[in-house]
């Protein structure tokens, strides 16, 4: 994956129930260099003992005006009420450009955001529930297309038939994609349970890991899962992303949700675990959601939804912290020369008022 320009929000209006898709470029969240950040770094370190700690508020960036919106959306009503939401919005594939989005009901909708064209896409043979997991698997070959795999996080073995689709070429018209249905995780048949945390191994296959079962992997080519370990689960909170030039799968924490986690998955048996925390977070601050975003060459958005306990003229209710964090090659001591280094960047900070962010992507 090449360097991402743009960081993308689904943003929810509070007063009609509106989604709108809104974008803000990366870099607005990095310094032109490590060496700038760390600088950056060392003078709030030398600031932070002559303030009083108002939640670290003094140490962000604010949103001053909020990005307009590149498409508007209105997800189709539940049955019997009035409640719209969107379960799914997503990157199709490595083009940035290509915004895919699913209502719950399943209607998908695929937005262009380079010719601002949207096209109607197929309906999901079922719908996934909010917070699906939505993985692409780029494919080598150019004759063989781009896929798109969802699958419903919340497990049931009633529903589980339906909990696996792919979205891909080769129907009746080769240039028609269509979801198609996938055998679902072995332990989805017969277990309710919570898949919490997902990723890509070796670029075509998904490794899923439940608490309960513990991990399984679907290779995307025969369409067969095999169980990796009934005991283990991966040490992430969601998605973790695969960085090639440190060899290191990097996801949130399951343990410790506010700290950055890595790990060699192709080799669990070493166990060579490393942490690092991106942000200091006051006692007062309440989580609501974590996401982890890749932006590509190592460089990460952590986007983290609050809401605090403690009123004051410094902090909101409701908030969003956009931190950009960059992984570099080990350095130091021969004691931590192994380690991949943590430079943070710049943290965003956006209060919730007419407009809440919902997910970052």
């Amino acid at each position: 994956m090449g360097r991402r320009r743009f960081l993308n929000l689904l943003v929810q209006n509070n007063h009609d129930d509106m989604y709108s898709l809104r974008r803000i470029p990366a870099n607005r969240l990095f310094y032109p260099s490590t060496r700038a950040a760390e600088a950056a770094a060392m003078a709030k370190t030398q600031d932070a003992g002559k303030r009083p700690h108002p939640g670290a508020l003094h140490f962000m960036d604010r949103f001053r005006n909020f990005p307009c919106p590149l498409l508007n959306l209105q997800p189709t009503p539940m049955h019997h009420r009035n409640e719209r939401s969107l379960d799914l919005v997503t990157l199709l594939g490595d083009d940035e450009t290509k915004i895919l989005t699913a209502d719950n009901y399943g209607h998908t909708v695929l937005f262009d955001a380079a010719s601002y064209s949207v096209v109607h896409f197929p309906k999901l043979n079922c719908s996934k529930g909010y917070d699906a997991m939505a993985v692409s698997i780029n494919r080598a070959a150019p004759q063989e297309p781009d896929c798109l795999y969802v699958l419903n996080l919340r497990t049931h073995p009633t529903t589980s038939n339906h909990c696996f689709e792919v979205l891909s070429y080769g129907g009746f018209c080769e240039r028609i994609p269509i979801w198609r249905f996938l055998p679902p995780p072995p332990f989805t048949t017969t277990t309710q349970t919570t898949i919490t945390s997902y990723t890509v191994v070796g670029g075509d296959t998904i490794y899923v890991s439940s608490k309960l079962c513990g991990t399984h992997a679907f290779d995307t080519v025969s369409r067969q899962w095999r169980p990796i370990s009934s005991l283990w689960s991966m040490p992430f909170l969601g998605k973790a992303e695969y960085v090639p030039e440190l060899k290191l799968w990097f996801g949130l924490s399951c343990h410790h949700p506010h700290s950055l986690y890595a790990c060699d998955l192709t080799n669990i048996a070493q166990g060579q675990l490393h942490t690092w925390l991106d942000l200091d977070i006051p006692e007062s601050w309440s989580q609501i959601r974590l996401d982890l975003i890749s932006l590509g060459s190592g460089r990460f958005c952590v986007a983290k939804m609050f809401s605090s306990m403690m009123q004051d003229d410094e902090i909101d209710m409701e908030f969003a912290v956009l931190t950009g964090l960059q992984m570099v090659p080990p350095r130091g001591t021969k004691d931590d020369q192994q380690v991949p280094w943590m430079v943070k960047h710049k943290s965003i900070y956006y209060p919730f008022g007419y407009y809440n962010i919902k997910r970052v992507f």
